[in-house]
């Protein structure tokens, strides 16, 4: 039977939609959190260590590693 337009099996997907979007809000606001810490935690370093952070070889192969894992 179709009421609106809609099959049975929408309106038993609406609870699980309801789910995954709660979820999904709670992910990017933890995201976000770690976000704005990660940035703030920068601005202290500049301002501790200077403007241009100097990396060795071996730190700038662990920032190009992570780089491309998360590319």
């Amino acid at each position: 039977m179709v009421v609106d337009g809609r099959s049975g099996c929408n309106r038993l997907m609406n609870p699980m939609r309801f789910i995954v979007l709660c979820l999904a809000g709670w992910v990017n606001r933890e995201q976000q959190a770690v976000f704005e810490y990660l940035l703030e935690e920068i601005r202290v370093l500049k301002e501790i260590h200077g403007k241009k952070p100097r990396f060795n070889m071996a730190q700038r192969r662990r920032l190009a590693a992570v780089l491309f894992l998360t590319a």
